[in-house]
């Protein structure tokens, strides 16, 4: 499978930590298909404390396909912008390029 970064601006800023975070992680594990399911996410804070971006990592098939389980899982998130990542391994490292 392919890997996929979603990025979703949270606009305004949102409080950190908020309990409305877990509500999206678990919703976003619900969703998932044999397609696509979601890996991880990331957190950008401004210099307030406050969450301005989310970067959610996918595993799928294809972008339609992680893109089908997003909009089934979160509608009301925006995706900002949506990116396949490619891999490199660097001594033993995994880093993206």
């Amino acid at each position: 499978m392919a890997k996929f970064i979603a990025i979703h601006p949270v606009d305004p800023p949102v409080p950190f930590p908020s309990e409305g975070f877990e509500a999206v992680a678990r919703k976003c594990k619900a969703g998932v298909d044999l397609d696509a399911y979601w890996v991880r996410s990331w957190l950008q804070l401004n210099d307030k404390g406050e969450v301005i971006k989310v970067y959610c990592e996918w595993d799928g098939k294809d972008a339609k396909s992680v893109r089908k389980s997003l909009d089934a899982s979160i509608p009301e998130l925006q995706v900002g912008f949506f990116v396949k990542r490619h891999w490199r391994i660097l001594f033993g490292i995994s880093s993206v390029f």
